[in-house]
Parts: C-alpha cells; sequence; structure tokens
C-alpha cells in the first residue's frame, strides 16, 4: 500500500499510455464528428456516463480536453483541435460530476490505479472543492497520509530512476509546511521507513 505505483514504475521506461490511448480516443471522435455528429453525440455521453476507465477519463482523456479548451493552464489550442464544442464539454463534465459524487464511486477512489493523475484530472475538470475534501478525510489516518503523499511522487532519470515528491505536487492539496511537521511527528514511529522515504522524496523534488 505504502510503496511507488508499478504503473509509475513503468512510465519511467516507456511512453505513457494513457497519453497513447487519449490520443487515438481523440482522433477517433474527431473523425466520427465529421461522419455523423449525432452518432458522435451518443457515443460521446456514452463513454461519460458509463466509460470503465474512470482513472483514464477523468485524469487523462477530459483534463486534456478542459486544458485545450483553455479552462485551466496556458495551453489553450484553436477550437478545431478540439474533440468537444464548449457546449457538449459542459453536458459531458456534467455526466462525470454525476459519476463522481456517488458515495458508491467515493468509496472506490483509493483504489484508481493512478490516484495522482485522478485527483489532478478531477480538480481540473470537476473543480478543487470534492478532491480535496476527499484528501482531507482519507488522510485523517496515518496510513491514508503516507498513502496519498506517496501516489503524488512522479519520477525523475539522471544517473538511476528516482521518485520525488515535487512541492506543487504536495501544496495542491495540503498545506506543505503541516505536511512536513506531521512527517516529522511520524518519523520515530510504526512508519518509520515510508516517512525517511517520504522525506528523501521531497528533498528530490525541484519546484
Amino acid at each position: 500500500m505504502l510503496s511507488v505505483s508499478d504503473s509509475r514504475r513503468r512510465r519511467a521506461f516507456s511512453i505513457s499510455v494513457e497519453q497513447l490511448a487519449s490520443l487515438v480516443v481523440s482522433d477517433l471522435l474527431k473523425q466520427l464528428a465529421k461522419l455523423d455528429s449525432t452518432i458522435f453525440r451518443k457515443i460521446s455521453e456514452q463513454v461519460a456516463r458509463e466509460g470503465k476507465a474512470i482513472n483514464w477519463l477523468v485524469g487523462t482523456l477530459f483534463r486534456g480536453e478542459v486544458w485545450d479548451h483553455g479552462r485551466v493552464g496556458e495551453r489553450k489550442r484553436s477550437e478545431d483541435e478540439w474533440v468537444f464544442t464548449d457546449g457538449l464539454l459542459d453536458e459531458l463534465v456534467g455526466i462525470l460530476r454525476d459519476r463522481v459524487q456517488r458515495a458508491s464511486f467515493m468509496e472506490n477512489v483509493p483504489q484508481m490505479p493512478d490516484l495522482a493523475s485522478f485527483l489532478f484530472g478531477w480538480r481540473d475538470v470537476l473543480g478543487l472543492e470534492e478532491p480535496k475534501k476527499w484528501v482531507d478525510e482519507f488522510t485523517q489516518t496515518d496510513e491514508g497520509f503516507l498513502d496519498v503523499l506517496n501516489r503524488l511522487r512522479s519520477w525523475a532519470m539522471g544517473d538511476r530512476v528516482y521518485y520525488p515528491l515535487q512541492r506543487s505536487s504536495v501544496s495542491a492539496f495540503f498545506d506543505y509546511d503541516a505536511i512536513v511537521e506531521r512527517l516529522n511527528n511520524l518519523e520515530n514511529g510504526p512508519h518509520r521507513k515510508t516517512v525517511q522515504e517520504l522525506k528523501v522524496a521531497l528533498s528530490q523534488g525541484r519546484d
């Protein structure tokens, strides 16, 4: 539970499967929109409402789209590069919000294969309030706290692969100074090894 995810280890040596899938699906949807706008809308709604890979839908596909629309970040693209119009994107985001707010869904968030991408997608697509609330509640236990921090770690490669914990990643959901203080308080407890690894990861962060 308290280790760097296997998916992150794989991505250190390969192209992101999630990004590749997003490019393929986006291109297919764009082609479908040109061929039949009615079917395109129906399929888009079905993807948002029933798509099984919710971690990828929120954390990659729709997060990328809201960035492309300029709703967050600084990479706004021209409209001819969008998959969805502004109006349709609003509708699809509403469908995703309904899915994510269900109590049964919330129970499954800790099992997300890439929790970090989901949390950042949740924030960017649906707003900070709900993911921040989930993080606050889940990290009430020391195990939950350490698990979330571990899964917010990124990867970097120099003479070796290592897994830093960037200040910006922590600050997105936590008060940074409070996190450092809590880690210090846990250092001599039963999770000492994990705490020490996280403190090293924080020192390796570049922002």
